[in-house]
């Protein structure tokens, strides 16, 4: 069931290769994201806490990994992308209101943001409406499967193209 969330938010992505995304959280579903994006050709980012957690998105795929714990982790990351100017796609998987506002501030400028990962209900977000609306930022949410994406979710993983013991 998570994948087939997965699938359903990259194909409404439309992940190509040559991207550059940032998934923002190391859990399960950010971990399945970080497979999925590897097959799919576009260089993965993951934004997390623990160096574990991290350590694991670096073996199942992504290109670099960040802590938040540590400091200049922003300025790292907008380093690691084409010309220093962000992720053209963030995928916000934590679903906390300070990780939707982060996510926010380290999309490029005319990049795209998914809101994959779900607040609590009530919970209230600020944006800098200036960045939104000047840079062209996108944002998108997005929420559970269907039952292609279930089926598709069991193929990937009966093919041993994701890897889900590492979960």
């Amino acid at each position: 069931e998570p994948l087939a969330c997965v699938l359903h938010c990259a194909e409404r992505i439309g992940l190509q290769p040559g991207q550059t995304v940032l998934v923002i959280g190391a859990g399960p579903c950010g971990l399945l994201f970080t497979q999925l994006g590897k097959l799919s050709g576009v260089e993965v980012l993951v934004l997390g806490r623990g160096e574990e957690k991290l350590s694991l998105a670096k073996r199942l795929g992504a290109s670099h990994t960040f802590s938040i714990l540590h400091e200049g982790y922003e300025e790292k990351l907008r380093a690691a992308t084409p010309e220093g100017r962000g992720p053209d796609i963030v995928v916000e998987v934590a679903g906390r209101p300070e990780t939707w506002e982060m996510a926010t501030r380290l999309v490029r400028k005319g990049g795209r943001v998914w809101f994959y990962g779900g607040c609590a209900k009530g919970s209230q977000v600020t944006f800098d409406a200036h960045r939104l609306h000047y840079d062209e930022i996108a944002c998108f949410g997005v929420f559970h499967h269907t039952p292609d994406h279930f089926a598709r979710a069991l193929q990937l993983i009966a093919d041993g193209k994701i890897n889900v013991d590492a979960l």
